[in-house]
């Protein structure tokens, strides 16, 4: 019998990249903390983004954009009206 622990068994990147269900409450704690931080806004967004939840997710990154624009937040901010098939926004 070998003393050694076992090797983690590696994640495949679907496991990585799906949305944790605990990632949304502790993010929007910090955002009820700080809700004028644009990076929690930001990661909110996203969060509600990979969620396909697209209605929720936008808001949230108009308002991250008010500090400034930036070519991620367009982006994700542009997927979220084209994920509820808005395509004039």
């Amino acid at each position: 019998m070998s003393s050694e622990p076992a090797e983690p068994a590696e994640a495949s990147e679907a496991e990585v990249n799906k949305p944790h269900p605990g990632r949304k409450s502790r993010i929007v704690k910090r955002a009820e903390k700080d809700p004028n931080d644009p990076a929690i806004q930001a990661w909110l967004g996203y969060v509600l983004l990979r969620m396909e939840k697209y209605d929720d997710a936008i808001p949230y990154f108009q308002k991250a954009l008010q500090s400034g624009k930036s070519a991620n937040l367009l982006i994700n901010l542009g997927n979220a009206y084209l994920g509820k098939g808005d395509l004039e926004e």
